[in-house]
């Protein structure tokens, strides 16, 4: 076949079998794929065959798999890869991909690059980190975020102290902004990091969007590998991820730890919709978020509540009476994201409408509520590793009253979900008992 590999017709585009970027570009060539499938008779999977009924009538035609007509997510040779290496020049990296797995297996891909090594890793972080890091035989070094009524954002002066408190780290792992919208000065962070010779990754999967607001500090630009759930506030379907690398590595090998731990079936309506909204950005996207986060910036300044100094997509109500606002919010139609006795967070995107705006300051308008600052302290307790993370989960267990649980070693997380941040690792002796409550799975035997 000679050394430019074979070359196939599909849908209008010109596909090669070959890693080399001079091909015809589409501006969206896998959705332009996804939303030009030819039909036909089906003799392949997915078995409802392009034919559900009810919700799904519309979108089934278009549920499709690695066919001679598509490709390959770990091995792409058309529309994927051309989708990847658009987005990849989008966001200025040297290396993007695409992940129908969610944020969770971008990280589980990042973090093979340190397998059996030391990470220092900020404690408020998701749990899928700590899931790689077991899976993976990562020794995890903990930074404890100081708290207010939130945890905060790691400080440039806390990388540096772990750095050199822990010599032998090879990475430090991040999440900024956290779920409450709070952001680290990842410029600065940076800086620390590459002074030390230690890779920075950072868990983007709230602050995709940030790339357009806030370029000169955004994790996209500010990181040596960036995850971004761009489902979150991006018009990406629910799973959709990018995974961002800055450093010369392979695609494949990147590929063959997505395929270790991703789904050998993704899903191609959520990969098209991730190259939908990258063309979107560039196609007036950018321009809507600016003015989404200036709406944004407007309602907080007219909420009497007190609000955290969030990203600009986010507004997080703080108050004594956070319970009562949430329950309200649900009986006026308003679904929030999360609430806590003592906060409220809501997410707003360029799809929300005008109507959305006007019906949250209506909201906090009517609302006969005082606002209080709450009495509350967001607690990070320390604690030590007993029990390897993973022998713990994997071991006999029972169940105990929150209160009985005080010296005990939890088999399993003991987190809130969402944000989906431990209280305590599977593993840690509990030393607190303040934030968790209901029946608590800990060790058959104390070790």
């Amino acid at each position: 076949m000679g050394s430019c590999g074979y070359f196939m017709f599909c849908s209008g585009f010109f596909f090669r079998n070959t890693h080399n970027v001079g091909f015809h570009m589409s501006r969206a060539p896998l959705y332009d794929l996804i939303s030009g499938i030819p039909q036909g008779v089906r003799f392949h999977t997915p078995g409802h065959k392009g034919r559900l009924g009810g919700i799904f009538n519309e979108i089934a035609k278009y549920d499709v798999t690695e066919l001679p007509t598509t490709d390959d997510l770990y091995s792409p040779t058309g529309a994927i890869l051309q989708a990847e290496i658009l987005a990849s020049e989008y966001f200025n990296t040297q290396l993007t991909f695409f992940s129908a797995g969610g944020a969770t297996l971008c990280i589980q891909a990042a973090l093979t690059f340190f397998r059996g090594k030391k990470i220092i890793v900020e404690r408020n972080c998701h749990v899928s980190v700590f899931n790689a890091c077991g899976l993976l035989n990562i020794t995890p070094v903990f930074i404890y975020n100081q708290t207010d009524v939130l945890p905060l954002p790691v400080t440039p002066q806390q990388v540096e102290d772990a750095i050199i408190y822990s010599p032998d780290a090879c990475a430090v792992f991040l999440t900024s902004p956290n779920y409450y919208g709070l952001c680290a000065d990842l410029k600065k962070i940076k800086k620390v990091c590459e002074n030390h010779n230690v890779k920075l990754i950072v868990d983007n999967s709230h602050g995709t969007h940030m790339y357009v607001t806030d370029r000169d500090n955004c994790a996209q630009k500010n990181s040596d590998i960036c995850v971004d759930s761009a489902h979150k506030t991006l018009p990406v379907l629910t799973g959709g991820a990018f995974l961002h690398i800055n450093f010369k590595t392979d695609r494949l090998s990147v590929k063959e730890t997505m395929r270790l731990f991703g789904s050998t079936s993704p899903s191609f309506l959520i990969l098209a919709s991730l190259d939908y909204a990258r063309n979107w950005l560039q196609n007036g996207g950018e321009e809507e978020i600016r003015i989404t986060a200036d709406k944004v910036k407007r309602l907080k300044e007219k909420i009497k509540f007190t609000t955290a100094q969030s990203e600009p997509l986010r507004i997080t109500v703080i108050d004594e009476n956070a319970e009562k606002i949430a329950s309200l919010m649900l009986e006026t139609g308003i679904n929030y994201e999360m609430h806590t006795p003592v906060f409220v967070v809501l997410l707003f995107s360029p799809f929300n409408t005008e109507e959305d705006f006007t019906v949250v300051e209506n909201f906090f308008n009517s609302i006969n509520i005082k606002p209080q600052k709450p009495d509350f302290c967001y607690k990070i307790v320390q604690s030590n590793q007993i029990v390897p993370y993973i022998d713990a989960i994997l071991s006999p267990y029972k169940k105990v009253p929150a209160m009985q649980a005080l010296g005990k070693i939890s088999a399993r997380n003991i987190l809130p979900y969402p944000p989906g941040v431990p209280v305590v690792l599977a593993g840690e002796k509990i030393l607190n008992t303040e934030m968790i409550s209901g029946q608590i799975y800990v060790l058959e035997k104390d070790e």
